[in-house]
Formats: structure tokens, C-alpha cells, sequence
């Protein structure tokens, strides 16, 4: 899996990260299986609106173990990448899963103001279970990507 900063990185863009909220939380629903009740129903829950040059290109909602990283509630998550500060901290990298989505939504009132695009605006999502190398669970992702700005290579 590559992530949002090496993808800009190898583009010539400069990635960048906007937080947007960084707290413990109650787990989505659909969450609990994934982490396989170790959570207790409750993830560290990181949404940042990432950008190249400036530009915002998605928003990105992650949920996190909250024993393992909780250390990312203390960490500055402006303009960083969460993989490298994970790796660094933890030595453990994310790896794609089996159970990745991708759809068509379109911008609802929230997302277009993150996002800087017109309401109603066409976005790719990205729902997906993410493992670490070890085949741990590591988080769960949905991603918002304005299309117009960004394409994905299978």
C-alpha cells in the first residue's frame, strides 16, 4: 500500500495534512468485527483533509486501536504522514486488505466545505480494513477523493 505522501512525493507535489479532528471515540458499527473486540467499541479516530501543493484532494477518516496508538491523540498530525510517524514509533507498515471498496458519492454540505469543491460535487470513496505486515488489523479507512484532481492506478 502506498501511501497519500509517497504517491505526491513520486508526483512532484508536495503533500500536506489539515486536521481536522483527532479524539477518541465510539467505533463505527461495522468496526467492532474488524478489530476483533479488542477495542472495547472505542478507536482513536484521526480525520485530516490531505493536500498536494496546497490543494485538497481528500479526507480522510481513520479509526485506530486506542491501546496501540494512542499516542497519536499527543501527536502534531498537521502536514505529517501517520504511516511514517507509525513506522517510526511502532515499526509496523500498512498493507491493503481483501475488503476495500470503491464507490461514487457525491459532496454533501460538510465535505464540500472541507474540500473546497461545489456541493453535490462527484467523489470517489474508499472504504476499507487495513492490515499491518503481520496481517494485525491496523485501521479502518474511508476516504473521500475529489476525482476531478486525482486517479487511482489498479
Amino acid at each position: 500500500m502506498q501511501s497519500f505522501s509517497v504517491t505526491c512525493e513520486a508526483n512532484g507535489v508536495v503533500p500536506g495534512a489539515i486536521l481536522v479532528a483527532c479524539e477518541l471515540t465510539k467505533l463505527p458499527d461495522d468496526g467492532a468485527a474488524f478489530f476483533g473486540g479488542a477495542c472495547d467499541g472505542r478507536a482513536v479516530r484521526v480525520k485530516r483533509v490531505r493536500t498536494a501543493d496546497g490543494r485538497p484532494l481528500m479526507l480522510e477518516d481513520n479509526f485506530f486501536d486506542p491501546e496501540r496508538y494512542q499516542f497519536l491523540l499527543e501527536s502534531d498530525l498537521d502536514g505529517c504522514s501517520i504511516f511514517r510517524l507509525i513506522e517510526e514509533r511502532c515499526g509496523l507498515v500498512p498493507r491493503n486488505s481483501d475488503s476495500c471498496v470503491l464507490s461514487m458519492e457525491r459532496a454533501d454540505i460538510e465535505l464540500a466545505g472541507l474540500l473546497q469543491v461545489p456541493e453535490n460535487e462527484p467523489l470517489f470513496s474508499v472504504r476499507g480494513e487495513y492490515l499491518d505486515q503481520y496481517g494485525n488489523p491496523m485501521f479502518l479507512g474511508i476516504q473521500h477523493v475529489v476525482g476531478k484532481h486525482y486517479s487511482f492506478r489498479l
